[in-house]
């Protein structure tokens, strides 16, 4: 039998030049995989169909600060969803699409509200982080869920994706996209005073909505009368933005809690103290953990 060493090693050329782009392929770092990460989180949390037993509303300080897991477990076994939003209102357009979320079969319906001057301030922006998924276009929802991992493999080579990036003192976020909701959250190094000078300014140009805390009132009676359980709690953040809140926002932390328990609501009062923020507003992984056991704790005594 004849070799044709000149077919062979065309071969074997092809093969390895094939097997060298397939590795490369599955290897290669994506610079977008965190961006594609952060959409598909927020995408399916948005158009999620499932309902549930809790749902936890309010903006960041929510969605980074209650894990739902934790709070299921503590409640055996509940299902619960974490429906925070990045300045997110606490108006009547998310108190519908919250109860749209929850389970009318359940013997069990909460709705848990994370409450934060920021979310009873009416502004020209209100939930357009919700907004921003939920009007998202079908195609682009069926890109980001089922075909990004297909047709990552077809985007360009590029070889600067291969160098090793610089150090840089700029400071790590450090986000992990959680089930049912939750973004547990850190800063490497910490600023806990990196957000006083956004929210003085904030506040120092807007107060807390009257029409929006009546609407809060309404609603939960409302809730309250559909047999759903409706607890609230001032967030947990820094000293110095409680300082900055209390003396720029017009928030009146006491006058709200007398008219929620006079409308149904069931108050949680949770020390301040345990906690600790990356920020000076959003609280760390570890402090949402903790919150999230006292949280729990606060319904099962109630």
């Amino acid at each position: 039998m004849k070799f044709n060493y000149k077919y062979e090693r065309t071969l074997f050329v092809a093969i390895l030049a094939i097997v060298t782009f397939v590795v490369v392929i599955i290897l290669r770092p994506y610079p977008d995989e965190y961006k594609h990460n952060y959409t598909k989180f927020w995408l399916k949390k948005t158009i999620n169909t499932k309902k549930y037993d809790v749902v936890i509303i309010g903006d960041s300080r929510v969605y980074r600060g209650l894990s739902p897991k934790v709070l299921s477990d503590s409640l055996g076994g509940l299902s619960v969803l974490n429906f925070g939003y990045s300045s997110a209102r606490l108006n009547k357009f998310m108190f519908s699409q919250a109860e749209k979320r929850l389970d009318k079969e359940s013997d069990n319906k909460i709705i848990i509200i994370g409450v934060t001057p920021n979310s009873l301030i009416a502004s020209s922006n209100e939930n357009d982080h919700y907004l921003e998924f939920s009007n998202m276009p079908r195609e682009e929802q069926m890109e980001v869920l089922y075909f990004y991992d297909f047709l990552k493999l077809f985007a360009p080579i590029r070889k600067k994706d291969f160098k090793q990036t610089k150090q840089s003192n700029k400071p790590i976020y450090v986000q992990e996209f959680e089930p049912n909701g939750w973004i547990a959250s850190n800063k490497i190094p910490e600023d806990t005073t990196e957000a006083f000078d956004s929210y003085t300014k904030f506040f120092s140009a807007n107060k807390v909505s009257n029409e929006m805390i009546r609407e809060f009132y309404l609603q939960t009676k409302l809730w309250v009368e559909k047999g759903i359980r409706v607890y609230a709690f001032r967030f947990p953040t820094s000293e110095g933005m409680k300082n900055i809140e209390d003396s720029l926002s017009g928030f009146n932390e006491e006058l709200l809690l007398e008219e929620f328990v006079n409308a149904g609501g069931k108050w949680l009062n949770l020390n301040a103290n345990y906690y600790h923020s990356y920020d000076g507003s959003h609280l760390d992984k570890h402090s949402a953990i903790i919150l999230s056991q006292k949280v729990s704790l606060c319904l099962l005594r109630k």
